[in-house]
């Protein structure tokens, strides 16, 4: 299992999956999250299906959890005012990084790929 806190606006990607912070109701202990994916997600029973842009907000207590498709399981933990903790259990073989490594990875590649190009 991994544990990973996420704060108001923060995303992490779980594969393919990306899971956004939209928002977390201390005073409530409750959460919003937007999840950019194919799959469909179960929650209390109910299944939800992504929208046609392929995203599903999930208002969800934070002391539930939820299954991304049938092999990723998600619990939600209120940590803090604005901050959620997440245990995830994934197949030994879905990536899950939060969204700032991506954007940084990225930006060295464009960066490294910009100083080979011809004329630099």
């Amino acid at each position: 299992m991994l544990t990973i806190m996420r704060r108001t606006g923060e995303a992490l990607y779980i594969g393919a999956d990306r899971l956004t912070v939209t928002s977390v109701n201390a005073v409530h202990r409750s959460c919003i999250l937007t999840i950019e994916t194919p799959k469909t997600i179960l929650l209390n029973g109910n299944t939800y299906e992504p929208d046609e842009h392929g995203r599903i907000v999930l208002a969800i207590a934070t002391s539930e959890f939820f299954w991304l498709g049938m092999d990723i399981y998600v619990a939600v933990k209120l940590k803090a005012k604005h901050a959620i903790r997440l245990d995830i259990e994934a197949p030994d073989e879905v990536a899950i990084t939060r969204k700032e490594l991506l954007d940084s990875m990225l930006v060295k590649s464009l960066r490294e790929e910009d100083a080979h190009a011809p004329g630099h």
